[in-house]
């Protein structure tokens, strides 16, 4: 029985949260995610690219969500 790779490192059907998604090797990771089936928060600063970003996606029928802001903050 040969390993399944693809099903070990599947994101179908996972919530994956990928920060300074508004653009950059970023948004191609949340892409990447979204075109293998995870839901997605997109995390960045730039409130209106990351409007346009995630309007995009949804157009293109992709569970993607905004946040505007930082994950963490230094304290």
């Amino acid at each position: 029985m040969a390993y399944d790779y693809k099903k070990a490192f599947s994101v179908e059907g996972k919530k994956c949260i990928v920060t300074g998604g508004a653009q950059g090797l970023s948004r191609g990771m949340a892409e990447g995610l979204l075109e293998n089936g995870a839901e997605v928060v997109l995390m960045d600063l730039q409130a209106e690219k990351l409007s346009q970003v995630v309007e995009e996606y949804r157009a293109m029928g992709y569970k993607a969500h905004g946040g505007i802001g930082r994950f963490v903050q230094k304290v």
